[in-house]
């Protein structure tokens, strides 16, 4: 990935036999918040400072092993991307949510189906809309 001052959210990186997302040299100045990052064996590699939460929202990653006290589903602990220099998601969610729309010639023409990941306590959300 090479790319200079994005926002780069709402996607899923996942199941990479090396890095989930590399940020290459001529990365910068990105904002990455609202992605899903899961068995990947490295699910990133940032040395050159990128913004991992916009303040409020971070990132879902599958190893992150801090807590969560409020309940809130932002973790309290950040997530540690990279120790030397400090490069962190201060927000890391619990959560991620994704939309996907599948089209259908049965009964429906459009299905939108939201399905929210929740990692703790292992609960798995579906909630189906249906637009007629």
């Amino acid at each position: 990935m090479y790319c200079n001052a994005h926002n780069i959210s709402r996607n899923t990186i996942n199941n990479h036999n090396e890095t989930g997302m590399l940020l290459a040299i001529d990365c910068i100045d990105n904002l990455i918040f609202n992605n899903y990052f899961s068995e990947n064996k490295e699910n990133t590699f940032d040395i050159y400072g990128n913004q991992w939460d916009n303040g409020s929202i971070g990132n879902y990653w599958d190893d992150y092993e801090g807590v969560d006290e409020n309940n809130d589903w932002i973790g309290d602990t950040p997530y540690i991307i990279l120790e030397d220099p400090l490069i962190k998601d201060q927000y890391r969610i619990g959560h991620q949510m994704t939309s996907y729309k599948i089209r259908s010639a049965l009964t429906f023409s459009n299905i939108y189906i939201k399905l929210a990941f929740i990692k703790l306590y292992y609960h798995f959300c579906v909630q189906y809309v249906f637009n007629l």
